[in-house]
């Protein structure tokens, strides 16, 4: 749900927090816009994270998520 996704983003936002290379999160319907907006903002909060992939596969994160996740990676 998107209560881990909130779990998962403020581990993400820890400085220092590298042990997360890549992040899979495909084929859960229950996630929403709100995985993208976690995660993403997470990313943005903590540039030097070493994610360098992320899969959302099946996952409708709508179009606020989805530009979250962008503004994250670029």
């Amino acid at each position: 749900t998107d209560i881990s996704s909130l779990a998962i983003s403020n581990v993400i936002r820890k400085r220092g927090a590298n042990n997360i290379t890549s992040l899979n999160l495909s084929n859960n319907h229950k996630l929403t816009s709100k995985t993208g907006e976690y995660i993403g903002q997470a990313l943005i909060e903590n540039a030097s994270s070493k994610i360098e992939r992320l899969n959302f596969s099946s996952i409708n994160l709508g179009e606020t998520g989805l530009l979250r996740i962008i503004e994250a990676s670029n």
